[in-house]
């Protein structure tokens, strides 16, 4: 990261911050763990995010497959899961696996896939289901917006701009999605 934002002072500094606080970090869980007797476990923050992007990736040619409704809920969680698990001090491996922009890249993915469906009514069942994933997401990212989210922690989703899409298109076929509801 620090040769990728070298003729980038701010973004240069903010690095060189953040390396000085996780080098803190670390020389206070080595004391500690000496002083206790507990061994200390190291994890790379970017193997596993782009392991679990590659897990979010497979999801979606599943669903391009299978056109299963139950995948679309575990997409837009584990994406969502794993961007805010890397906020804060992890902020570049977020914005690298997990940005606003690759979930708009996959949700527009998925609603290719579906609108290639000639059967309107499974269409129309699975840009139900789409809704619903979403909502339950925004009410997840609601809940948590007093007090509990910290570090930057901030939704991927347009959900206003997505709902919106998915509202029209329902409305369109006639599919009641007021049942799910959401706060307008």
């Amino acid at each position: 990261m620090f040769e990728k934002y070298k003729d980038k002072p701010k973004n240069f500094e903010y690095l060189r911050q953040q390396k000085e606080l996780q080098d803190k970090f670390w020389q206070e869980s080595l004391k500690a763990a000496a002083n206790f007797g507990i061994p200390i476990v190291k994890i790379n923050r970017e193997k596993v995010a782009k392991s679990e992007y590659e897990k979010i990736q497979n999801l979606v040619k599943d669903f391009v497959e299978t056109k299963n409704p139950n995948l679309l809920s575990q997409i837009i969680t584990s994406f969502e899961s794993s961007r805010v698990g890397n906020a804060g001090l992890h902020a570049p491996i977020r914005e690298k696996y997990f940005s606003s922009k690759k979930i708009a890249t996959i949700l527009d993915e998925i609603k290719n896939s579906i609108n290639s469906i000639d059967n309107k009514a499974e269409r129309n069942t699975l840009y139900f289901a789409l809704y619903k994933a979403i909502i339950e997401e925004q009410r997840k990212v609601d809940a948590c917006k007093y007090g509990k989210r910290n570090k930057q922690q901030t939704p991927g989703i347009d959900f206003t701009k997505e709902l919106g899409e998915i509202e029209q298109i329902l409305t369109n076929n006639n599919i009641d999605y007021s049942m799910v509801g959401r706060k307008k």
